[in-house]
């Protein structure tokens, strides 16, 4: 995996300008971020997250770390879906969890319902809410992928389809 990272990070580091270059360069993109021509960054919907990054731009590797069962898949589809509802195309890639279990995360986000509460609980009122939060979530531009690999080279070719195909 090492070996595959170092091939990838090798293939991608590109030219290394010089400051005058690197300015000229920041000066256009904050002159343009400025009239208005790009769009600044993509809100996450959390004020405290947005604030510091002034939302989330190309290029940007953001990483999520804790330890295991603290929320770390539930706080990065909460962002999917704050941003998705805002009508921006996000990309979703577990390696741990199946799309299904994804939906369920996602199913009890919107509906405010306990993600194992989903499954374990029959009752008619959860089932409707259930139901009627899945045609709210069908048309959002979430795109779920959970690959049975670790492989990078198929994890970057899954990013690069989403992007082609899906913006």
């Amino acid at each position: 995996v090492i070996e595959k990272l170092g091939s990838i990070i090798n293939q991608t580091t590109g030219e290394i300008d010089n400051l005058a270059s690197d300015v000229e360069k920041w000066r256009k993109a904050y002159e343009d971020e400025f009239n208005g021509v790009v769009k600044v960054g993509v809100k996450c919907g959390y004020g405290f997250i947005d604030k510091v990054t002034h939302g989330y731009k190309p290029g940007n590797l953001i990483v999520i770390g804790a330890r295991t069962g603290v929320g770390k898949t539930t706080f990065a589809l909460n962002q999917a879906v704050n941003m998705a509802r805002d009508k921006i195309a996000v990309g979703v890639i577990s390696m741990e969890m199946t799309q299904n279990e994804l939906i369920d995360k996602i199913l009890g986000i919107r509906s405010n319902i306990n993600q194992d509460d989903i499954h374990a609980v029959k009752d008619k009122a959860v089932f409707s809410r259930i139901m009627t939060e899945t045609t709210k979530i069908e048309g959002m531009p979430i795109f779920l992928n959970a690959p049975r690999s670790d492989n990078p080279d198929k994890i970057f070719n899954i990013i690069k389809q989403m992007v082609f195909k899906r913006g």
